[in-house]
């Protein structure tokens, strides 16, 4: 017997050996396309696969899930069971997300779910030319990368993705491997392993290099800042450090260049992740380095306000979705007073005497759940979430939860790092995508 696995939040139970077929299955879930391996899974079959499941804001129906009634709910607060099936073990790229629609890659197609235009309807397929490798939302458009010709493409007005034609100044070698974005910048990772940035003129298109210093493996872009870890293990980091999340224990305006972050350059480094303010990273021995802005928990050290129901939706419970709908995280932007004005120093978070932490402008340790000792393979971080699997597979999260992102079955926002057990405890975690106000999951079940 087990519980519905598109619904967590169900009291029913039921057996999967009736299900024979897909069709039965079909009418079980009210008529919605199933595929062989969702099939499979809740058939009972002994189906060795990666499942992806998401919770948060689902306010436009963004959410690919497989079941009806779930894709109804403006807040999904458990990990609900989702259609996308990625190729690879990693979900950033193969899916991607804006305020009121998600994006996913599909062979020649990317799949569009949720509101993004007039002229898309609420799951939408927008053809493309060859196999898409990943998929990138920005300013209300759409960058897709083909797996073939590591060219870039840009969705135009009339619907229609168009190749973007650029050239790296100085550099004849233009193929683009990777991509992310700032608020209001794309960069992008060259096949050289160079850092430039796309700038448009007029109808042109301009690669600006940014980094060449070392070969660049990785990015991660934040809403105003970006981090770039080497295939070194180095990181460097730069952008607006108004709230210390660049990590060069300073809180300044604007880095314009690249800096290694000092505190990191002892380690090796395998894995970093920008939130909407705030900065992670993951070194070789599985020891996580968090730092800025913390004004929902989300470096994982008490915040300045630590009541839940400051951080509960207004009129509403915890397994019922606030009626409000979500704004631009503009609102909530930290105020830049003072511009001009450097602060030296950093303030330690200390787990000693549990002062509250409004932000860290240095990496600093996490102590996941001590006294126990917790070693992290991955992180991701949201605007103002986080999560992170452990080496062991299990999954943590915590920061703001308002809308269900940190999926344990509330809309309560968390300082401490929680384990998210609504999957049940035997689940494998490899993969976790936060972005905005969702959360993304690829787990192994055991069989």
């Amino acid at each position: 017997m087990h519980r519905h696995p598109w619904n967590n939040n169900s009291d029913e139970v039921f057996s999967l050996s009736p299900i024979k077929t897909r069709k039965a299955l079909r009418q079980r879930l009210g008529g919605i396309h199933v595929d062989k391996c969702i099939f499979w899974h809740m058939a009972g079959e002994k189906y060795v696969g990666k499942m992806v499941y998401s919770c948060g804001f689902n306010g436009f129906g963004q959410l690919p899930l497989v079941s009806l009634e779930m894709q109804k709910k403006r807040v999904v607060t458990f990990p609900q069971l989702c259609t996308h099936r990625p190729c690879h073990e990693i979900l950033a790229g193969t899916l991607a997300l804006g305020w009121s629609s998600c994006f996913l890659c599909k062979d020649k197609e990317i799949e569009i779910h949720g509101f993004f235009s007039e002229q898309t309807t609420r799951e939408h397929k927008l053809p493309c030319i060859c196999d898409v490798q990943s998929v990138h939302a920005f300013q209300g458009s759409v960058l897709a990368l083909p797996s073939s010709c590591g060219a870039l493409l840009m969705l135009m007005e009339n619907m229609q993705l168009k190749e973007v034609k650029a050239e790296v100044k100085g550099h004849d070698d233009s193929k683009i491997m990777s991509l992310d974005s700032t608020d209001d910048t794309v960069y992008i990772v060259t096949e050289n392993h160079h850092l430039v940035s796309l700038e448009q003129n007029t109808t042109d298109f301009i690669f600006q290099e940014i980094f060449s210093d070392q070969p660049v493996e990785v990015i991660s872009c934040g809403k105003e800042h970006v981090m770039v870890l080497t295939i070194a293990g180095s990181v460097f980091s730069f952008g607006s450090g108004s709230r210390g999340q660049l990590g060069h224990g300073i809180v300044q305006d604007k880095v314009e260049k690249p800096l290694e972050i000092e505190a990191l350059s002892a380690l090796q480094i395998t894995g970093i992740s920008c939130g909407g303010w705030h900065s992670a990273a993951v070194s070789e021995h599985g020891d996580l380095y968090i730092w800025g802005w913390n004004e929902s928990g989300q470096l994982g050290f008490l915040m300045k306000s630590s009541k839940i129901d400051d951080f509960r939706p207004k009129n509403s419970t915890s397994k019922e979705s606030s009626s409000i709908t979500p704004v631009d995280d503009a609102i909530h932007q930290p105020s830049t007073a003072n511009k001009d004005q450097e602060w030296h120093g950093s303030r330690k978070a200390s787990t000693e005497d549990n002062s509250p932490v409004t932000f860290l402008m240095s990496p600093q340790i996490l102590d996941m759940c001590p006294p126990e000792e917790i070693l992290i393979k991955k992180v991701s971080c949201g605007s103002r979430h986080t999560a992170a699997i452990t080496q062991e597979g299990h999954l943590y999260t915590w920061g703001f939860g308002r809308w269900g992102q940190l999926g344990h079955g509330n809309e309560w926002t968390l300082d401490t790092p929680t384990r998210a057990e609504s999957l049940g405890l035997g689940v494998k975690f490899i993969d976790v995508y936060c972005k905005e106000w969702n959360t993304f999951m690829l787990v192994e079940e055991p069989t």
